[in-house]
Formats: C-alpha cells, sequence, structure tokens
C-alpha cells in the first residue's frame, strides 16, 4: 500500500498513536501528540486502520531516543521513545477520554498523573516465555514469538539477578496451570497458547498477587488512606482486598472491617497477622457483596480493587449496598468508567475526585483511584 503523512492527535490506552486520513481513523505506535509522521497501511478494517511508522517528519520536542535494546521488538514497553513528562500527560489524557466516552461526563474532575518515584528498574516481577530452542523472554509485539533477553529495563536489580542465573521447570498447558499469573495489573497479551511454556520471576516468594511497583505503591496507599481519612469511616467494607494492601492501613482508622478476597492462600497470609478489626472471608465479591445485603449494614466506606475486567457481577449488589463513600481503585480506565456510570446512573453516586497513578513507567497502563459519594435521596 501506498504511504501517506498523518498528524498525531492523541495517545491511546493501548500506546498507539491516533490520527486521522480521509475521514478515517489510523493507529499507528511509536508516535507523539503533535507529530506530523508518513505511515503505510498494515491492515485496513471498516471504520479503523492498522498503520506503521515510516518517518517521523516533524517530531515532538519530547522525543527521545529509547534506551531498551530490544524497544519497538520487545511487546512489553511502549512510550519509552517519549520523555517522562510526556508520558504522563498521554496518561491523563488516556483517563480522560474512558470518562468522556465511555463514562459520558462533562466535567472532569481529574487531577495531574501522580508520578512514579523512578522511571525504569521497578518491577518487582516479571513473566518469562520459553520459545525455539529454548531461549527464554519476552512475547515479541503483536505475537506468540519469543524475544530473547538477558535484562529487563523494568525490572529491579534483584528480578535481573534471577533472571541471570535462573533455570526454570517446564510448566506447560493453559494459563491455570502457572503457579502465579500476574492476574491483575498486566494484561497478558496475546493470550497464552496451548502448551505454551513460561515461567515467573519474583523478588519474593508469595504465591498471590503484590503490586508490581513496591515503590509507588506506597505513594499509592498513601493516597488512598489520606482519602480515607477525609471521611473518617468507622465502619469499612473491602472487596479484592488481596493480601491487605489496603486493609492494614484502613484498619488503624476503622472500628470494624469486613475484609473480601477469592485467593484462599492471601487470605491465610492476611490472617497470619491477627486483627481484631478485621473479618477475613475468602469469597467471590458478588456473591459475598449479596450476602452481606442481608445484614442491613450500611457502610461508612467501601474500598474496591478490582482486577482489569473491574466489578463486573457485583455493581448492581455494590449500588444496592448504599455505602456512604466508595473508593475505587482501577488499574483500566475503561472498566473503570463503565462501572462508575451504572453508579452515577440516576444520580445514586456522584463522582467527586479522580486520581490518576503512575504505576507502570514507560507502558500505557494507568491505574485509576475515584471517589464517589451516595447521594441518599435518589435511593
Amino acid at each position: 500500500m501506498s504511504s501517506f503523512n498523518v498528524t498525531i492527535e492523541k495517545i491511546t490506552s493501548e500506546g498507539m498513536g491516533m490520527a486521522r486520513h480521509q475521514g478515517k481513523i489510523v493507529f499507528v505506535s511509536f508516535v507523539m501528540p503533535g507529530e506530523e509522521v508518513r505511515v503505510r497501511v498494515v491492515r485496513s478494517h471498516k471504520s479503523y486502520d492498522e498503520a506503521e511508522l515510516i518517518d517521523v517528519i516533524k517530531p515532538s520536542s519530547s522525543r527521545l531516543k529509547a534506551p531498551c535494546a530490544y524497544y519497538g521488538v520487545c511487546g512489553g514497553c511502549n512510550l519509552q521513545h517519549m520523555t517522562y513528562e510526556a508520558q504522563l500527560a498521554a496518561k491523563k489524557q488516556i483517563v480522560a477520554d474512558a470518562l468522556t466516552r465511555i463514562a459520558k461526563l462533562n466535567v472532569l474532575p481529574i487531577a495531574d498523573v501522580l508520578p512514579s518515584p523512578v522511571e525504569y528498574g521497578y518491577r518487582s516481577r516479571i513473566q518469562l516465555h520459553q520459545g525455539d530452542a529454548g531461549v527464554w523472554g519476552f512475547h515479541q509485539r503483536k505475537s506468540n514469538a519469543v524475544v530473547e533477553i538477558d535484562k529487563c529495563l523494568l525490572a529491579s536489580d534483584a528480578v535481573n539477578k534471577k533472571l541471570h542465573s535462573f533455570h526454570p521447570p517446564l510448566q506447560k498447558g493453559g494459563r491455570g496451570d502457572l503457579a502465579q499469573v500476574d492476574r491483575k495489573k498486566i494484561p497478558l497479551s496475546p493470550p497464552f497458547s496451548k502448551g505454551e511454556v513460561r515461567k515467573e520471576i519474583r523478588e519474593d516468594d508469595e504465591n498471590f498477587f503484590t503490586q508490581v511497583n513496591q515503590i509507588q505503591n506506597r505513594n499509592l496507599v498513601d493516597l488512598v488512606m489520606r482519602l480515607a481519612r477525609e471521611l473518617k469511616p468507622n465502619v469499612a467494607l473491602e472487596l479484592y482486598a488481596g493480601a491487605g494492601n489496603f486493609t492494614f492501613p484502613l484498619s488503624k482508622i476503622c472500628e470494624k472491617i469486613w475484609a473480601v478476597e477469592s485467593s484462599r492462600e492471601a487470605v491465610a497470609f492476611a490472617q497470619s497477622k491477627n486483627s481484631d478489626i478485621i473479618e477475613w472471608h475468602a469469597a467471590d465479591a458478588a456473591s459475598f457483596t449479596k450476602k452481606f445485603l442481608t445484614k442491613n449494614i450500611i457502610p461508612d466506606l467501601l474500598l474496591v480493587d478490582p482486577p482489569r475486567a473491574g466489578l463486573e457481577g457485583a455493581v448492581e449488589s455494590i449500588i444496592k449496598l448504599q455505602s456512604k463513600a466508595i473508593i475505587y481503585v482501577s488499574c483500566d480506565p475503561a472498566t473503570f468508567a463503565r462501572d462508575i456510570k451504572k453508579m452515577m446512573d440516576d444520580g445514586k453516586y456522584s463522582l467527586e475526585r479522580v486520581y490518576p497513578v503512575d504505576m507502570f513507567s514507560q507502558t500505557a497502563h494507568v491505574e485509576v483511584v475515584g471517589l464517589l459519594l451516595c447521594r441518599k435521596d435518589t435511593f
């Protein structure tokens, strides 16, 4: 196909630049807002085209040379060519787009993105795949082929040290056969193939979910706790509680907390810390919330931190709880926007504030913390 010039409007949630050509949307990687670039369509669809970058004609002043030797081939990072300030601006726009397009909000109470203290070396675990001839690495962009790596710039020194020295046992089969898959914060795309061999390398030895960026996680917890302190809750319900990332700090300001987590390993770990304030339940969030409704208890605070799929079947019961306030921690602005739209329908809840948090520098992924307040007169 012939090539043509376009001007990039914005960065999408997939980390691609969006432009328009002859009335059709065009997506292309490794570009920046405002840049004029030359592209060639590689895959055409009814409403949009996927293109490859041929040349940057008018580069952004915020464009960088990516420091990683695998950048552009490895499917892990997609924003290394942007200054960190430009990445944060793009992520704020991604959140704004989700709230406008999906939640149908006109007024957007979005704060600036909370930056990560470190731009590289923050990952406390990585997921490796085994390719041909036994090589270990990451998936190539848009492929199941494996890029052999000897170092990941996003991984911590401890993880990279293990990467150099490990000889992992072979683990074959579908997604569920792996002892620990990062089920929550980083999407695995494309999905695991049948019979694929993979290995997780992590700093700790736990077999349940923990935040990848432990340094920024402290700032995330501080943000959630600042919002919680403003609400002054006595009674709280936490869904998708994990091993207590927010639960234990929250227990310092609450008299009673019901903490719900589907992972029995995470619940057992949390219970070992012993707390008279926290009542742990190893249960599905949607099922537990339905049962909790029969208690006729209205929590002062509902705290949720679901996986990328969002609240799914739990959202209707959550609305019926009539919690005075909801703090929603999300790793996907799109499902966050979908869920809060349901909460705001008929004016049942109002969205007071949204705080984007950068947990994954050099990628387009962005965490969101939202505060919603109940409007009792609408129930």
